[in-house]
């Protein structure tokens, strides 16, 4: 039986039983513990944690299982761009979550991915401090180049923001 619930769709570097990016799982964490009960929630995440070449020990690759009213997705570093594009090219939600601005696999392919196939109305975008001026320093050319694609695109005028400061 389908649901009614909106469909909201997570994309996010890290997630339980990961530790290691600290902050940020928690925060997915809580939201998608706030979220489970009002809407039919996906995350899509890394089968390991931060700077690990080692995957969780109790959870399968490249499997959606059920966790706390939600489904969860582990990728295998081989799959995780498969699996983020198969998911957008559904279209079935209505929202997608992009928790990080500079991830390559877990922001900007799905963010330029869901503009190639016209669905950036349906992205929300949380910077997690990495639009502040100090972060902007770090790898300043490279970031530069990101932002100045991101504007000529004007995706900025097409996503929701979900900021912590701001200065984001």
């Amino acid at each position: 039986m389908e649901s009614n619930k909106p469909k909201v769709l997570i994309i996010t570097d890290w997630y339980f039983p990961g530790y290691k990016a600290g902050g940020p799982i928690q925060s997915v964490h809580r939201l998608a513990n706030q979220l489970s009960e009002k809407v039919d929630l996906k995350i899509i995440t890394r089968d390991r944690d931060l700077h690990s070449e080692a995957k969780y020990s109790r959870i399968k690759s490249d499997t959606w299982f059920s966790q706390d009213g939600y489904q969860v997705l582990y990728c295998s570093k081989q799959q995780e761009l498969d699996f983020i594009k198969k998911e957008l090219e559904k279209k079935s939600h209505d929202k997608v979550y992009l928790n990080s601005f500079f991830s390559f696999r877990y922001s900007l392919f799905p963010l330029f991915h869901a503009y190639r196939i016209g669905m950036l109305k349906k992205v929300i975008l949380a910077p997690r401090g990495m639009l502040g001026e100090g972060a902007l320093k770090i790898k300043a050319l490279k970031k530069s180049v990101l932002i100045s694609g991101f504007k000529f695109l004007r995706i900025h005028k097409k996503i929701i923001f979900h900021s912590t400061d701001k200065s984001e």
